[in-house]
């Protein structure tokens, strides 16, 4: 199975964050991401479709980082 990484801009695209918000959630270590040798932050493609999945649970059981 392929992993597919993405940008901190392309998970606050996909989960409708301002713009800086999902690389400010890794550095709180609130999203699971890699840092790359040159420093630069990927998440793990697997990881947000879990966060999705969990944002259409019933109202209570959602678990989505706070909001800056």
């Amino acid at each position: 199975m392929e992993t597919t990484l993405l940008t901190p801009r392309e998970v606050d695209l996909l989960l409708q964050y301002p713009a800086g918000r999902t690389s400010r959630l890794t550095l709180d270590a609130k999203i699971p991401h890699v840092t790359l040798p040159n420093g630069e932050i990927r998440i793990d493609q697997r990881e947000i479709d879990k966060m999705l999945a969990r944002r259409d649970t019933p109202a209570g059981s959602m678990e989505v980082p706070d909001a800056r």
